[in-house]
């Protein structure tokens, strides 16, 4: 069974990595069911279209990725959260 981790991105949106190391841009919600959509899909990552899917509790289908994963990409987005949450405590203690 693939492991997922939710990552946030810059604009504190979130992402969705896959055990693959493949990261996924949370595209909507209908129902129960939470659509993502592959980071380089709109990049057209080696002149496909790529892949995307939904993901429906540790479900996701979708069709074969048509690019390796960024294993550095992945650990940037999980550093840049980490960093994005410590900025936000800092500014809340300043607040107080």
């Amino acid at each position: 069974m693939a492991k997922y981790e939710l990552l946030k991105s810059e604009k504190n949106k979130e992402m969705l990595k896959d055990s693959d190391g493949h990261l996924y841009w949370k595209k909507m919600l209908r129902g129960e069911r939470t659509y993502w959509c592959c980071v380089l899909k709109e990049a057209g990552a080696d002149g496909d279209i790529g892949k995307s899917g939904h993901v429906q509790w540790d479900i996701l289908t979708s069709a074969a990725h048509n690019h390796l994963p960024d294993w550095n990409r992945v650990e940037l987005k999980r550093l840049q959260g980490i960093v994005q949450e410590k900025a936000l405590e800092c500014k809340d203690l300043q607040e107080k």
